[in-house]
């Protein structure tokens, strides 16, 4: 005869920590270790003349910092330059 298991007792494994407290603390170690490795980016980050260069050519100064409002490039109407070969439309036969 098959034994009767109450559902309260119908487990299986022993019980643990909460699920939402480990997902809690697995968020917030993820969280430091985020903070952390952008810190550590910003702080071994070389500078590049490119970057100074398209900081001088936005903002008018190499580090970012602007003390005026800078002039947008002209609008020349076409956002990216044509394409050097573009296939002939399809004609029905």
């Amino acid at each position: 005869m098959a034994k009767i298991v109450p559902d309260d007792r119908a487990r299986q494994g022993p019980a643990g920590r909460p699920v939402l407290v480990v997902l809690i603390c697995a968020l917030i170690l993820c969280g430091i270790a985020i903070a952390g490795y952008l810190t550590w980016v910003t702080m071994t980050s070389p500078t590049s003349p490119s970057q100074d260069a398209s900081r001088d050519a936005v903002t008018g100064s190499p580090s970012g910092s602007s003390t005026g409002s800078p002039t947008p490039p002209p609008n020349t109407g076409s956002s990216a330059p044509p394409t050097p070969v573009t296939p002939a439309p399809a004609t029905p036969q």
